[in-house]
């Protein structure tokens, strides 16, 4: 005990990675996991000079029927690190080692260690901003049999604006959990629809071991799951911090974390060795759809279906080559509706047997059918913040604005490393400076705007939706301006055209309320909204947006607006945008238009 006071080991980086204390706000250190089995000392989670006592202590208390159960195997990796640092001899300690955590690392033979992201996926709450992972691999090179470690919030809805506000308010409790691999890929892959990129790590194998008795300590330890902030982007960092210390992850502890910024950071490290990308079964799906026509991709969804016998195949598609494909897109899309629970297994099983016997009879697909092209990288994309300054003009007159935003992405951002169609905007402001009335005034506030346009096809239909809430000026001429709480949703359609464009359809419901609205304080109305969002090279994308609302209830009037987007690339994280737009409020119109530059960090 003097030697570890002697050392002052309750100060060093290591110990607090292992107990992932941070420094408390009002002074002292708090530990970020709130499980109190996770302590040895009453007051552990704030004190770590008692827990490092405390653990001392732990290790020599007598031995009892469950060595699981002993501080010696409960804390494998602080007992592994005190061990070196004090020179303990483990033949004076009650439990000497921890056998049956031995066992387990030895069966796993880890050697190496990646991070996985499952990239976002719009239409499941959890899965609006991706995921990250790690997997620890074995010599054995076959990664889909390897262990994976994530942290996660174990949650009771899937409704999403309870699950946002539970997760913002660190309702749910969050668990590390151990699972083999390929649960995960089948999870995120093929049941999530989620492409799947995987960065292997630069750690030594002994800095891999600590992370296993790190992860083998934290194994149903709970700690409250807050979804801006200590989410599973921020908690992994404690399991590489464990390894090396020196890196100082999770120093950066920003309030708003997301996953992406997760990988960023570790790249950022220069930790990232090599990448790969692994479709989703959707992708994979529609990738083969784009090699055949029409008629080839209805027989492919009949085969699917079982409404076209696949003997009758060579009649109807005699190349062999495309029969391939066909044959190799049905049996893609039955495992989909079974996974999706369209397709029951008595059928399942007899469908992609006879399906898949076809297709081994036609040798290898067209290369540019087999590979499919990795898009951007997600870690490559525009950094989720940004600041725009601008000028424009409304008729007459001239004026300056400034926006901002906390995350993550527009619609007219660049796509890159992003889902296309996608957009989830928080705390979105925009102020502006009318140069002739000489004042400041707040033009929009969004305090959570979200879109999902996604595109329907011959084998998915998705439907598209957007949410938003916040303020907005409601200018109305004579009636004049006024700052008025705004909510919206709207549900449609979408489709993608051969080219990219993304055309989409919305019926949207809109409701306004302020003291100064009108005769009423309030105004609620619905109407039609259709749009194309395409790109001209990788740089350059535009919006087109017609919508027509009629409010009906309370102030009585008709919003009608035409707006036409522009967003030029210069960098990943710099762009130059342009908007012009025609309003028609009743008898009141204008026209603006409005330059922007973008920085995005």
């Amino acid at each position: 005990m003097a030697q570890a006071e002697g050392l002052r080991l309750y100060a060093d980086p290591t110990w607090h990675s292992l107990l992932h204390y941070k420094p408390a706000l009002l002074g002292g250190y708090v530990s970020l996991v709130d499980d109190p089995r996770f302590f040895s000392a009453p007051d552990g989670k704030f004190n770590p000079r008692h827990e490092l006592a405390a653990t001392l202590r732990a290790f020599f208390r007598p031995a009892g029927t469950n060595e699981l159960e002993h501080p010696v195997c409960r804390f494998v990796a602080r007992y592994t690190w005190l061990r070196e640092k004090l020179t303990i001899d483990p033949a004076q300690l009650p439990v000497p080692e921890c056998a049956k955590f031995n066992l387990v690392s030895y069966y796993l033979d880890v050697t190496h260690v990646t991070l996985v992201f499952p990239a976002a996926y719009m239409n499941g709450p959890a899965s609006m901003f991706g995921h990250t992972l790690l997997v620890f691999d074995s010599r054995e090179k076959n990664r889909l049999l390897a262990k994976s470690v994530s942290y996660a919030a174990k949650v009771n809805t899937s409704f999403g604006p309870l699950f946002a506000f539970a997760g913002m308010a660190g309702m749910y409790p969050g668990f590390y959990s151990i699972q083999p691999y390929y649960e995960k890929v089948e999870q995120y892959g093929d049941i999530g629809h989620r492409d799947v990129w995987e960065y292997n790590l630069d750690f030594s194998s002994n800095e891999v071991e600590r992370m296993i008795g790190h992860a083998w300590e934290l194994q149903n330890i709970w700690s409250r799951y807050f979804f801006f902030s200590e989410n599973c982007a921020y908690n992994l960092y404690f399991l590489l911090e464990v390894a090396r210390p020196e890196l100082g992850l999770s120093d950066v502890h920003d309030w708003f974390v997301i996953p992406i910024d997760t990988v960023k950071a570790i790249d950022g490290r220069g930790l990232v060795t090599d990448v790969q990308y692994r479709p989703s079964q959707v992708t994979r799906i529609r990738h083969l759809a784009k090699q055949l026509d029409a008629p080839e991709r209805a027989l492919a969804r009949r085969v699917a279906r079982g409404q076209t016998n696949v003997a009758d195949l060579a009649m109807t598609v005699p190349d062999p080559t495309n029969r391939a494909v066909v044959l190799e897109l049905a049996s893609e899309y039955i495992q989909y509706l079974y996974t999706e629970e369209k397709l029951a297994k008595a059928r399942y099983s007899p469908m992609l047997m006879d399906t898949l016997r076809a297709r081994s009879k036609l040798g290898a697909l067209p290369v540019e059918a087999n590979t499919i092209p990795p898009p951007p990288r997600p870690d490559h994309g525009h950094a989720p913040m940004r600041l725009s300054t601008g000028v424009g003009v409304r008729e007459d007159d001239v004026f300056a604005s400034l926006r901002g935003r906390i995350a993550y992405h527009a619609l007219l951002d660049n796509d890159a490393g992003y889902e296309k169609g996608a957009e989830i905007q928080f705390l979105s402001t925009e102020t502006r400076y009318d140069f002739e009335r000489d004042y400041f005034r707040l033009q929009r506030l969004d305090v959570v705007h979200v879109e999902s346009i996604a595109a329907r096809d011959d084998f998915f239909a998705p439907g598209s939706w957007k949410f938003s809430a916040g303020a907005e000026q409601a200018d109305r001429g004579e009636a004049g301006d006024r700052l008025v709480l705004q909510a919206q949703t709207g549900a449609g359609l979408a489709a993608e055209s051969r080219g990219g464009a993304l055309g989409y359809g919305w019926v949207e419901a809109r409701g306004l309320a302020g003291p100064r609205l009108g005769d009423e304080d309030y105004a609620i109305g619905m109407g039609p909204a259709v749009g194309v969002m395409a790109m001209v090279g990788p740089r350059w994308k535009h919006l087109i947006e017609a919508r027509a609302t009629y409010y009906a209830l309370g102030v009585e009037f008709w919003d009608i607006a035409l707006t036409w987007g522009q967003d030029f690339s210069l960098t990943p994280n710099r762009s130059i945008s342009m908007e012009l737009s025609t309003v028609r409020r009743d008898a009141y119109e204008f026209q603006e238009a409005h330059v922007r530059v973008n920085l995005y960090f």
